[in-house]
Parts: C-alpha cells; structure tokens; sequence
C-alpha cells in the first residue's frame, strides 16, 4: 500500500507515518525508487485498534420457499471454514434478489464493517449469491479495502439459478402487473367521478 492511502487511511502525517516504519508498528519494504510499499495487514491491523480482521460468511437465496437452500447453504460455508481451519466472526444472510439490492440488509451490514476495513475474507457459495450482476465489481471494491472473496464452487447449479431466476421474473411480473391493476383502478375511478359530477 502505498504511503498516501496509509496516511489517508489511519489520518496520520507524513512524520507519524515514518516513526510507525522505523519503530516497526507498520512493517514497510523499500522500492529501487527510494519511495516505501507498507504491508496491508499491518496497516488494518493498526486501523482496526490491534484486532484480528475477521472472516465472515455470507449466504443467499431469492425467495422465502428456498429457506431450505439457505440452511444448506449456511452449513456448507461452515464446514469449508472449519476445513480450512477459519475462525468463523460473523454470519450473514438475506432472502432477496440476487439483481436488486434493495433488500439486502445483510449485505450492507456486512459491507459497512468492510469498508471500515475490518474484514479480511468473505466466504460465498457461489459468486451469485454475492450478486447475479456485477460480481467483478464487489471483487474489485472487496480488494481496495484487503478483502479477500472466497468461493466454495465456481461450478454455478444450473437447476438453482434456472429456478432462482424464473422466480424473480415471475416475482417482477406480479409487481408490475399490480401497479398496472392499481394504476388503472384509480383512472377507472378518476373517470366514474367525472362522470356522477356532470350528472
């Protein structure tokens, strides 16, 4: 990391910056340039008070008659951490849309504490249970903030996401044609109304 985003980071001065190098407090290796790269986990770990970053699971599926998936989804991403021997620190999961991201509490509970730097892993399943869209966007945004995302496949099911998928639009539709119904209720009212004051 280079020196302006650590002192952009832990809002310190150039002459902090270089007592933390000489005193060890951010471990630092010394280009040909003359200018320094300091090592990303000293510079959270220092961010974060001195805590362990933590490492944190998260699952999803799009609707409440796929709970069940979500179940085994959450025990999968248990049983790769306790594989891999990760300490498990946070667990997170939303019932919503993998393309809308308008009820995906969760999700930003879990990206606040990223962004505050605290997280060093997100474990998924799948990358589209992170999001059916975009995924290489959160990849590059988890990587600014030293986040690492970790999947379990990268085989996605295609029965689930055939599934997950018809659902939403079927979900979308019903929306849509809701509004429509209500939409035209209230012009079919709006012209009975006309109608009874000209009488």
């Amino acid at each position: 990391m280079k020196a302006g985003k650590v002192m952009e980071l832990l809002q310190i001065s150039r002459s902090t910056l270089r007592r933390y190098r000489l005193n060890g407090t951010l471990k630092a290796k010394k280009l040909p340039t003359g200018q320094y790269i300091f090592d990303d986990d000293s510079v959270f770990f220092l961010k974060n008070g001195r805590s362990k970053r933590l490492t944190v699971i998260y699952g999803r599926v799009s609707t409440y008659k796929q709970k069940s998936d979500l179940t085994n989804q959450m025990q999968e991403l248990q049983d790769f951490c306790l594989a891999k021997g990760y300490e498990i620190n946070g667990s997170y999961q939303d019932i919503a849309s993998g393309i809308s991201f308008k009820d995906r509490k969760q999700f930003f509970k879990m990206l606040d504490l990223i962004i505050d730097g605290k997280v060093e892993r997100v474990v998924i399943t799948h990358q589209d249970r992170l999001s059916r869209v975009g995924f290489e966007l959160f990849e590059y945004l988890f990587k600014n903030y030293n986040t690492k995302i970790e999947v379990v496949s990268d085989e996605a099911n295609p029965k689930t996401d055939e599934q997950e998928l018809f659902e939403e639009i079927i979900s979308l539709l019903h929306c849509f044609s809701m509004r429509e119904y209500s939409h035209h209720r209230t012009e079919r009212k709006l012209i009975e109304d006309a109608l009874h004051k000209k009488d």
